[in-house]
């Protein structure tokens, strides 16, 4: 959650977006969820962006559509209107940007499983019973971080103050709430809840999504400083141990999605990578990279019954999408990474992925696949480096146990 000041500062939102007249300064603007939310926003012009306001008050029915008994919807501008003319006050309203959404039948795939969903019946007093003191406890927090020395916004492409999670909230504890007014058996459940990795996750979900840091356009890094004109075939590239640990590399537009399968990327953490084809950088061309430390996923139908490795999400080619690496022990891959275009040069300005050098191939696929990222030059030097690479090595786990069904305990 966020004050209106605060999204026309950090995004640069024209003051001509209904969000940002007049009528809604210091409206305090909560997330609503991916689809057409903040970071859907291309252009001011784009239409992407999608707004509902909540409340519950009974005299506003007249201008507003009623989702349960007492919990009702009003548009944007209408909202804004009644608060312009003295007929309702902006913390009457829940002022959402985006929403929650699913694919045919995707949501219903989610119930049949039963580990994502419970049902419950909703309740206007549980879920809007405690507004108006949410939206004071948010201005609060907001003003706190507003009043507290930031970082010098003066040195050149230095980042602006900003809030962190603790400021906008993460939602966990209005969960926890909502779960125990569930019943006793749920209740029971949270005394045993273990989720601390999960917590993490979003509050660096919050952080690095969510938040994205303020920059003046004129200090913007225009070039990168890894200016290349090709990578040729076979060029090795590293990745981060720390810039993985959500599936891409912190917030920017471009980078919303990486490749052409739409997966998220944590199994790229510590990854070490080889390019399939030459690639030119600012061109329309799909980057095509191996995996070259992924794990088994399966053997080769023939009278070797050699072991087959994980390549990268996506399939391309026939076969069985099984090719072979040479080197002193041929390697056998299944799958490749197909990075979107233009992407991966970014991928590399980010810090996320790290061209290899004084380092060849066969040095690497010549040291077992667990070692192979720190024979690819991989090094963690700080303490902080060490927290991001454990919590990465969790998520990586939790990538292949997700989308694979392998657990990596039992296979490296």
């Amino acid at each position: 959650a966020f004050s209106t000041g605060d999204l026309r500062d950090t995004l640069k939102i024209s003051a001509a977006d209904p969000l940002l007249n007049s009528s809604t300064d210091a409206w305090n603007v909560w997330c609503g969820g991916d689809c057409q939310g903040l970071n859907s926003r291309r252009t001011i012009f784009d239409g992407g962006v999608d707004y509902c306001c909540l409340h519950t008050v009974e005299r506003l029915r007249p201008f507003s559509n009623e989702i349960i008994k007492g919990a009702f919807v009003i548009a944007l501008p209408e909202a804004q209107r009644l608060v312009e003319e003295g007929e309702a006050d902006k913390d009457d309203f829940l002022l959402l940007v985006g929403y929650c959404g699913w694919g045919p039948g995707q949501l219903q795939r989610e119930l049949d499983r039963g580990d994502s969903w419970t049902l419950a019946a909703a309740d206007r007093r549980q879920v809007l019973g405690r507004l108006r003191e949410e939206q004071a406890s948010l201005t609060q927090r907001l003003e706190a971080a507003i009043a507290a020395p930031g970082l010098d916004a003066a040195a050149p492409g230095a980042p602006l103050a900003r809030p962190t999670a603790r400021e906008v909230g993460d939602g966990i504890a209005e969960w926890s709430r909502l779960y125990r007014a569930l019943g006793p058996r749920f209740v029971e459940e949270l005394k045993n809840d273990t989720e601390t990795h999960t917590d993490e996750m979003l509050r660096r979900w919050v952080d690095a999504c969510l938040i994205p840091p303020r920059y003046k356009p004129s200090e913007r890094k225009q070039d990168s400083d890894n200016d290349f004109d090709l990578l040729e075939t076979g060029t090795l590239l590293r990745a981060s141990a720390k810039d993985w640990v959500l599936g891409k590399p912190g917030y920017r537009m471009r980078m919303d999605t990486l490749t052409a399968d739409g997966v998220p990327c944590q199994y790229l953490h510590k990854a070490v990578l080889m390019l399939a084809k030459d690639y030119v950088p600012r061109s329309k061309d799909y980057a095509l990279v191996i995996l070259l430390n992924g794990p088994p996923v399966g053997r080769v139908e023939d009278k070797d019954r050699r072991e087959v490795y994980f390549g990268g999400a996506s399939s391309v080619g026939g076969n069985g999408n099984v090719f072979e690496v040479k080197g002193p022990e041929p390697q056998m891959l299944q799958g490749m990474v197909v990075v979107l275009p233009q992407v991966l040069e970014e991928l590399i300005d980010a810090g996320a992925l790290e061209v290899v050098e004084d380092v060849d191939l066969q040095e690497v696929l010549s040291v077992p696949r667990g070692e192979r990222w720190t024979a690819a030059g991989g090094r963690i030097e700080t303490l902080a480096d060490a927290v991001e690479a454990r919590l990465g090595d969790v998520q990586k786990k939790m990538w292949y146990k997700r989308f694979l069904g392998l657990d990596l305990d039992m296979v490296e």
